[in-house]
């Protein structure tokens, strides 16, 4: 019988959302159970320069999967799209809950008025950080200046307000998790495409304590969104990829009996981009494999 986990997460407010939710959930499984939450500061928390910048992959999970090798946590939070495609393998990710939304959103600030893309004037600035969003918002907005932005979430949102950029371009996930209320233009995941495992949560332990907390998984894992984030990562590790390349990827399950798959890479300057549908009976690594075969071919 379990009497207490500990939960290790980053400290950001979005973070320790996330693990909460987990909390709350594995309390819904058994009331009795003591939870006890622990903030560890990870490296990319500290990072000064942008993450496809920096040389090291797996950068907001580094430590807490030591916390987990060194026994000081019984479980780990990750927002999924922030986990390396090559697992360590002591570890494994024990549950993937229901999915947030992966769309990204356009954020306008407060005092611009939009009800779809036409309204975005030709000579609006845009911030984000992330190669993915650039390559796209530049397939899609050639004609728009884009900065670079770096912070949390009101970080970012408070930059907005003060007149650093006109729109920002974040993850819905984060402001349905957050419950953050703010005018914005929802982007379709089929052609403004997210990245990897973006809206999943990751819930990690120690390969051999798998047993130890089955019941539990079984009742916080869902299986479309395992299954699905499953084949998205599977190709990020075909790549080789992480935040240094632009490469999106979402695989939708489809009422069991389809995935719909949309996914982009741009190399050398050139977006390649693919749309199709799998048999959802198909094997996971088939999959994965279609997908980069025709990224590439």
């Amino acid at each position: 019988m379990i009497e207490r986990i500990v939960i290790g997460t980053r400290g950001s407010k979005l973070a320790l959302t996330q693990a909460r939710y987990v909390a709350e959930f594995i309390n819904k499984f058994d009331s009795t159970i003591k939870i006890e939450i622990k903030i560890i500061k990870t490296t990319g928390d500290k990072l000064m320069v942008a993450l496809h910048e920096a040389p090291e992959r797996g950068l907001f999970v580094k430590e807490i999967e030591e916390a987990l090798l060194n026994k000081d946590i019984d479980l780990a939070v990750h927002s999924m799209k922030d986990m390396p495609a090559e697992a360590v393998s002591e570890l494994e990710i024990f549950a993937v809950p229901v999915r947030e939304d992966p769309s990204d959103v356009i954020v306008p600030r407060k005092e611009l008025s939009i009800e779809n893309l036409d309204d975005i004037s030709p000579n609006s600035v845009f911030a984000t950080s992330s190669l993915r969003r650039i390559s796209l918002l530049n397939n899609f907005f050639t004609f728009k200046e884009i900065k670079d932005i770096r912070g949390n979430i009101d970080t970012r949102l408070k930059k907005l307000d003060e007149g650093f950029c006109d729109y920002l371009i974040m993850a819905k996930a984060a402001l349905n998790r957050l419950g953050i209320k703010r005018n914005y233009i929802t982007l379709d995941p089929f052609t403004f495409v997210p990245a990897v495992a973006q809206g999943a949560l990751a819930i990690q332990g120690r390969r051999k304590d798998f047993n130890r907390f089955a019941k539990i998984i079984k009742f916080l894992d869902d299986f479309n969104t395992r299954i699905s984030t499953d084949i998205e990562r599977r190709v990020l590790k075909l790549i080789g990829g992480g935040c240094q390349i632009p490469f999106g990827c979402y695989v939708c399950p489809i009422k069991n009996k389809s995935f719909k798959i949309s996914a982009f890479i741009e190399k050398d300057g050139n977006i390649r981009r693919v749309l199709f549908e799998e048999d959802f009976k198909k094997d996971k690594n088939e999959v994965a494999n279609e997908i980069y075969k025709r990224l590439f071919s």
